[in-house]
């Protein structure tokens, strides 16, 4: 009788192994990279010619794929809108990521938070030194290129673009926003009393 019972049981572990092995596979194929894929140069580029908006944009991308994958209760909006605060949570995810796959990053989420805290306050200096402020992006650089790094992990199952080329829109941006940088850059260092600061008041 026990000889059966042990006799039944391996059949139903047989059949159950064999029905594992039969089911499909699931593919591969993802529709889109884990992480907001841009290449440095136009990371850079459009950050600068937005008036570091581009790099918020970034930010709100990177919340809304994660909260896409993790299912989490979060909104990519508001963490946008608080940027200077959820930059730390963000940057850490991130680097997480990145040792999962077995990719070093070389950055602390906590020096470049602070770093990015920081240069979010300088909007308000006086004279030509609130242009420091513009510098908005550069510690989200290292993270943005480790964040690259994870994409191309899957890069060859990803049927999502590189991200980095411009398009039309992409050209417009960087010649208005170019024009109005300069401006911008010419009228910190003018006399307060000729248009230019004028105008830059009112754009700041």
């Amino acid at each position: 009788m026990i000889q059966q019972t042990k006799t039944s049981m391996d059949d139903a572990r047989q059949t159950n192994t064999s029905g594992l092995q039969s089911m499909p596979r699931v593919s591969a194929v993802l529709t889109s990279f884990p992480l907001f894929p841009v290449a440095t140069h136009k990371f850079i580029v459009l950050s600068l010619v937005s008036f570091t908006a581009y790099t918020f944009y970034w930010f709100y991308q990177n919340w809304k794929r994660i909260k896409t994958a993790s299912q989490a209760t979060l909104s990519p909006f508001w963490r946008t809108a608080f940027a200077p605060l959820w930059a730390f949570s963000l940057f850490s995810h991130i680097r997480t990521m990145a040792s999962t796959q077995g990719i070093a990053a070389g950055w602390s989420p906590a020096l470049l938070g602070t770093f990015f805290l920081v240069l979010n306050f300088l909007w308000n200096l006086p004279g030509a030194w609130w242009l420091i402020s513009l510098a908005v992006f550069v510690p989200v650089i290292p993270v943005q290129q480790t964040a690259q790094s994870v994409n191309e992990i899957c890069a060859e199952s990803v049927m999502e673009a590189r991200n980095d080329s411009y398009s039309f829109g992409n050209v417009a941006m960087i010649i208005i926003g170019g024009l109005l940088l300069a401006l911008a850059i010419m009228g910190s260092f003018m006399p307060d009393s000729s248009p230019l600061p004028l105008l830059l008041t009112v754009m700041r």
